[in-house]
């Protein structure tokens, strides 16, 4: 299936015509001004930045991102690349609303393969330092495994010329003695999770999608095509260590190939991605886009909501999470969000003045 899916890029690349879009912004909702109701749109260079969508459980995130989706992929050249878990954007594909090819890639089922440990002999060294928070992101890592594993792979690297996963759990399990900066029983419990994680990472379904010396995606070639990234068979950790990766392949071209294609990275929920991610598309002025959701409660999610410059605000019922978006958000006001009903939004971008903005109802 890989294969057939290389070859139909290539048949693509070489018989398409470039489509001619008109960048059409994405209509949002209604808003009431001057005693008129109109459409409220959200322009485009908006979206070639980042938005955060936040809100209570079932408050239609996702519809939301949606109904965005739909506009972006049929009316403007601004290429989705979407992470969907539970299988909610299949409509996206399957409904013939889009003119547009949209490229599936299925872990788990369409023998397609990604190598975690690909770029640590390449001269970036900060991939060493994101690739270790895709660990801990995905995997629920204290500060002993980090040490522990970061030691391993800087061993690992210089040994072996293109590492694999199982070349890394191979050098776990012959750990030299000389990391003595943690007690022994938490060295021993350290060792033990990272060997779990790793046996899990090399067997079963996890085998055919990590073990190889170089994944077979080409990122390069999938520039010109929304894509939307599905799995099977595959737990929720590495799901998020998948979806980690596949964003890290995408900055790594969008780096070294100083490619000014826009892309949107569509992370619903947010708090799946790395946030050292997140930096290093920032300080590395990559500007790849990104659109994400997060739900409440916010408090330990203020790392999220700082990253993020423009805000849709929908039904937040908790005081607390009231009181937490009015001191992090700038310009909302005190009664702005006490207001605020199912159907409803906030919207704050940035350089721009805050607007209530009534969102209808939309299944898809």
């Amino acid at each position: 299936m890989a294969q057939e899916y290389r070859n139909k890029i290539d048949k693509k690349n070489n018989t398409t015509k470039p489509s001619i879009f008109s960048d059409e912004n994405p209509v949002i909702g209604t808003i009431i001004e001057n005693g008129k109701i109109s459409e409220f749109k959200i322009p485009l260079q908006y979206f070639k930045k980042n938005l955060l969508i936040c809100g209570d459980s079932c408050t239609g995130k996702s519809s939301v991102i949606k109904r965005i989706l739909l506009q972006i992929i049929e009316e403007t050249n601004l290429n989705p690349i979407i992470f969907d878990d539970n299988s909610e954007y299949n409509k996206l594909v399957n409904s013939g609303w889009l003119n547009r090819e949209t490229l599936v890639i299925h872990f788990g089922r369409d023998n397609f393969t990604i190598n975690p440990l690909e770029f640590l002999k390449r001269d970036d060294e900060r991939y060493l330092d994101i690739l270790i928070d895709i660990f801990r992101i995905s995997f629920n890592l204290n500060i002993a495994e980090l040490f522990i594993l970061r030691e391993i792979i800087l061993i690992l690297k210089e040994d072996v010329e293109k590492p694999t996963l199982a070349d890394l759990k191979l050098y776990l399990e012959c750990a030299p003695d000389g990391i003595k900066i943690f007690s022994e029983d938490i060295i021993k419990n350290a060792m033990a999770h990272l060997k779990t994680i790793l046996t899990a990472l090399t067997k079963g379904p996890n085998r055919e999608i990590f073990e190889c010396e170089s994944g077979n995606i080409n990122i390069g070639k999938l520039q010109d095509f929304p894509m939307i990234i599905k799995f099977s068979s595959i737990n929720q950790s590495a799901k998020k260590f998948i979806k980690n990766l596949i964003f890290l392949n995408q900055l790594h071209f969008k780096k070294t190939k100083s490619s000014n294609r826009p892309h949107l990275m569509v992370c619903d929920p947010i708090i799946d991605i790395s946030e050292t991610l997140l930096d290093f598309n920032e300080t590395e002025n990559l500007n790849e886009a990104i659109i994400g959701s997060l739900k409440t409660p916010f408090k330990k999610q203020k790392r999220y909501i700082k990253r993020f410059r423009n805000h849709i605000l929908l039904h937040i019922s908790s005081e607390e999470d009231i009181k937490f978006l009015k001191k992090n958000i700038e310009e909302i006001k005190p009664n702005q969000l006490n207001r605020l009903e199912m159907g409803s939004s906030i919207i704050k971008l940035c350089d721009n003045r805050i607007r209530l903005v009534q969102i209808d109802d939309f299944y898809f």
